[in-house]
């Protein structure tokens, strides 16, 4: 498997609609590659050009371990901001 971290998208390749056509051609957007892009992505920080994200198989599951990557690290991020509730034996408790 090569490395996620290596996946670089190239906004230059993203999908344009003229209006004409119901159809829009939509290849994989990873620099470097020609394949068809067979798997849509909406980011939640996308805008613009990248507002929609596609890609082969290969580089799919090169995005997916990115996304899940930082999925992980944002709730890492958000844990450790979060304050830690302590008890205080000398309060007592509800019940």
């Amino acid at each position: 498997m090569t490395d996620s971290s290596t996946l670089k998208i190239d906004p230059s390749k993203a999908p344009k609609d003229d209006g004409s056509s119901p159809h829009v051609e939509h290849w994989c957007m990873a620099q470097g590659c020609s394949s068809w892009g067979d798997f849509g992505f909406m980011p939640a920080s996308g805008k613009g050009a990248l507002s929609q994200l596609w890609f082969c198989s290969t580089h799919r599951a090169q995005y997916l371990q990115l996304r899940d990557r930082a999925r992980e690290q944002a709730k890492a991020k958000d844990a450790a901001e979060r304050p830690v509730l302590v008890e205080n034996p000398e309060q007592g408790g509800l019940f």
